[in-house]
């Protein structure tokens, strides 16, 4: 395939997960009129928050300050994709997404499609408790490191009791549909 048609068929499947995800959100169409008055909602409020000298974001900070600053947060009810070659961070960059999200007394829902569950949770626990993913899953744990690697699981284990974590899982691939039936 040439770049050209590797963009056009990933515009498409775009378009088409967009389209999905669009049907999964309820609301049908909505007027420019209503968009605006939300806005202008939103903007007073960061305005009254700003001068207060407390800017509140409108959306669920990645943690990452430049994207962040460009995305005001991940904003609810919009569907971002995360693409890119293999190796290049994405997992990691997910991972650390979705703790600073825990952190801020946000949910999460992981659907992971490449990774399995276990080594997704090795790999959130090896960020949380600064204990490599490969000397964990050894169990090559100091006695220093003992009392740090239960905390994190402790503390990962209460998000999930609480309601804030979890995983969804499907026998193959799924669809936008799919997904949206789960959630």
């Amino acid at each position: 395939l040439t770049i050209a048609q590797m963009m056009s068929t990933l515009m498409s499947k775009t378009t088409a997960i967009a389209a999905a995800a669009a049907s999964l959100d309820g609301h049908g169409s909505i007027t420019l009129r209503q968009v605006i008055q939300d806005l202008a909602r939103k903007t007073q409020a960061a305005a009254k928050a700003y001068h207060a000298g407390a800017p509140i974001p409108w959306g669920v900070l990645s943690g990452y300050t430049a994207l962040d600053e460009v995305t005001f947060g991940f904003q609810r009810k919009e569907l971002v994709i995360i693409t890119g070659r293999p190796g290049t961070g994405k997992s990691a960059a997910l991972i650390n997404m979705a703790l600073n999200a825990l952190h801020n007394n946000e949910s999460v829902i992981f659907i992971p499609l490449e990774m399995s569950y276990e080594n997704l949770t090795l790999r959130m626990i090896a960020v949380e408790s600064g204990i490599p993913a490969k000397r964990i899953k050894l169990g090559a744990i100091t006695s220093e490191e003992m009392p740090r690697l239960t905390e994190v699981l402790e503390r990962l284990a209460g998000y999930e009791a609480a309601g804030r974590f979890f995983y969804l899982t499907f026998a193959s691939r799924p669809t936008m549909a799919e997904i949206g039936i789960k959630l």
